[in-house]
């Protein structure tokens, strides 16, 4: 369901996500929760929560943000939240580790991406991070509700932007269909409904999470 594959060089970047098809709330969600397994050697993983507010005007589906006049893509991240291995490993991230993180972002979900950095990554022409990854079960759960308290988001949204950082909007939102992989039936989340699609991200464009 969601296998991320690609390559990136030295100090740049890749990933894939997925988008819901309308602004969710996660207010009463206390962690966010995948499953994790592959490669990527030279690559620091982040997991970002996209937000309405930071969400160009210019992509499918739009946010609030206008490219042309603001930074947007400042997305809520967590920063090297994980290692991938070949044992398939469950991931729990409490929401209060994401930064900056508060009920105004919680109130305003429109999406989860992954996104690999070529932190060790040679500076010879042609090395790069290999990646080849899964990130299944995604999830959004309550405090001490385990399972029972758990919303899928996996399968909640509409196909993410095959370049999400891309910082031309002619380009934003424009994927190889070679490159996608469909999902499972949707599952609704927290509030959101509607089908989910994984893409490559090419590396490159504006990358917005850097401060």
């Amino acid at each position: 369901m969601g296998h991320v594959t690609g390559a990136v060089t030295a100090a740049d970047y890749g990933g894939a996500g997925l988008s819901f098809q309308v602004c969710t709330t996660v207010e009463s969600f206390t962690h966010v929760q995948f499953t994790l397994s592959g490669a990527s050697p030279g690559c620091d993983l982040e997991l970002q929560i996209k937000t309405f507010d930071q969400q160009p005007k210019q992509q499918t589906p739009p946010g609030g943000c206008d490219q042309n006049y603001e930074s947007c893509y400042n997305f809520p991240v967590k920063r090297q939240v994980a290692v991938p291995t070949a044992q398939p490993t469950v991931i729990t991230t409490p929401l209060a580790e994401i930064t900056p993180w508060s009920a105004r972002n919680a109130a305003q979900v429109v999406g989860l991406q992954w996104q690999f950095t070529g932190t060790k990554v040679g500076p010879d022409a042609g090395a790069a991070c290999p990646i080849d990854v899964r990130i299944t079960g995604i999830r959004f759960l309550h405090p001490d509700a385990g399972d029972a308290g758990a919303s899928d988001a996996a399968d909640a949204g509409t196909s993410d932007p095959a370049d999400g950082g891309t910082s031309d909007p002619a380009d934003a939102g424009a994927s190889d269909a070679a490159d996608a992989e469909t999902s499972d039936p949707a599952r609704a989340p927290a509030r959101g409904r509607g089908a989910s699609r994984w893409f490559k991200m090419r590396a490159g464009g504006e990358r917005g999470v850097r401060r």
